[in-house]
């Protein structure tokens, strides 16, 4: 939940970008093979007369998407088709788990600890067979 609150700060910080054309830039979602589902805002002409593009950060974006999942899940329990949707939600919070430890993978990849980083990633491994193997 704080890190929902955290995106959605982020976002409002954001200030609306005006184009080259005068126009201003609006948040959309990219659905090209090279940056699926990824969010951007551009001007509305983009393509045509504009080029004006700017990507969100990608991890924003991945968590606009993960909330959306979230909330999509949620709405589907509430009509019903419960124990199908609590191994999906299950599921879910296992990927955004996983999300998380390979940030913090990377993380530390950035900051030189390559000894530590492969350490981290086989018991890391290990740890998402037993958590799959688990929820069977």
């Amino acid at each position: 939940m704080r890190d929902e609150i955290h995106v959605m700060e982020e976002l409002a910080k954001m200030e609306p970008t005006p184009c080259y054309c005068r126009r201003m830039g609006k948040m959309r979602t990219s659905w090209t093979t090279t940056n699926p589902g990824r969010r951007f805002i551009g001007c509305e002409r983009y393509g045509v007369i504009s080029i004006f593009i700017s990507f969100v950060s990608l991890v924003i974006g991945l968590l606009l998407l993960l909330g959306s999942l979230m909330i999509l899940l949620g709405l589907l329990l509430l009509i019903g088709t419960l124990q199908l949707l609590d191994s999906l939600l299950a599921l879910l919070r296992l990927l955004l788990l996983i999300g998380s430890l390979l940030v913090l993978l990377d993380l530390l990849l950035l900051i030189g600890s390559l000894q530590l980083l492969d350490f981290l990633q086989i018991g890391f491994l290990q740890l998402v067979v037993i958590l799959l193997l688990s929820m069977q």
